[in-house]
């Protein structure tokens, strides 16, 4: 399973080539039907966030989840190619997709780093 993760290469990160994306912008726009207020508590949550290079970021702005999902399925770092399929899938991304996706996260970080 990590190695997946490692796929491209780009677990060293360059982070003048590549983005932290928030997949819920931290200033939505009226497509994501909800407001900056409401969503303070999760927006930074690691569950809406992923790498991208800036390019690609750059294209995804604060689209809505579905046109956002098809830049982010340009990428070539697997774990958002794979959450840039699951948004279109669902044709959502929501508070709980985000805590899901935190949850899921968690147990990989746990499997691969601390558990003996």
């Amino acid at each position: 399973m990590i190695n997946s993760l490692y796929e491209t290469g780009e677990y060293k990160i360059d982070f003048d080539n590549v983005n932290i994306e928030h997949i819920l912008p931290q200033n939505p726009q009226g497509h994501w039907k909800v407001l900056k207020a409401d969503i303070k508590d999760y927006v930074d949550k690691l569950g809406n966030l992923t790498l991208v290079r800036k390019k690609i970021n750059s294209k995804a702005g604060n689209k809505s989840p579905i046109a956002k999902a098809e830049e982010l399925e340009k990428s070539g770092i697997k774990i958002t190619r794979e959450l840039a399929k699951k948004i279109k899938e669902r044709g959502r991304w929501t508070k709980e997709d985000i805590l899901k996706r935190q949850k899921e996260l968690a147990e990989i970080a746990y499997d691969s780093a601390w558990k003996f």
